[in-house]
């Protein structure tokens, strides 16, 4: 047998025994007690996922092990809106999501800068914009939006000329 194949095996087979405590970690038997509580709801049908779907479960429940009080509220208040839309609505927010992971880092900044503004306004001035908004056609949506992005990247381009000057 050449050395190229015993390096191959070698390699497989380490690849292999990596996989195998991946697998057994992901056994219900096998988590911890703080991770049992918090997946407790998915302890009947745990064996029936897939490792995929139990992994994210599992890093979901380490985050939320690690979060302050006041951020396990705003996620159970997530959750609870999420599991209040219809299967149309969260298409959409499925879709928009994946639109926004599409982005470069500097649009996601935008985006969430953008955010953080709008979230900042008084309420009446929100509701206001919403209304704007929900009363434009999709014409003038799509124009509003090529303005802003337009008016962004001016602004942009201007703080980075400034930068470079300094």
């Amino acid at each position: 047998m050449s050395n190229f194949y015993k390096i191959l095996m070698l390699c497989s087979t380490f690849l292999i025994l990596l996989q195998a405590p991946l697998c057994a970690a992901l056994e219900w038997q096998n988590l911890d007690n703080s991770q049992q509580a918090i997946l407790a709801p998915f302890s009947q049908k745990w064996s029936k996922m897939n490792e995929k779907q139990q992994l994210r479960l599992v890093k979901a429940a380490e985050r939320w092990r690690h979060m302050s009080p006041e951020q396990k509220q705003m996620a159970a208040e997530r959750l609870k809106k999420w599991r209040s839309l219809d299967e149309q609505q969260k298409h959409a927010v499925r879709k928009r999501l994946g639109e926004f992971r599409k982005l470069s880092d500097d649009e996601k900044a935008r985006v969430r800068s953008q955010f953080k503004r709008f979230q900042s306004l008084p309420e009446h001035k929100k509701q206001q914009l919403r209304e704007r908004w929900k009363s434009m056609s999709p014409e003038e949506r799509n124009k509003a939006s090529d303005h802003h992005k337009d008016r962004n990247t001016r602004k942009d381009q201007r703080k980075r000329r400034e930068r470079h000057r300094q």
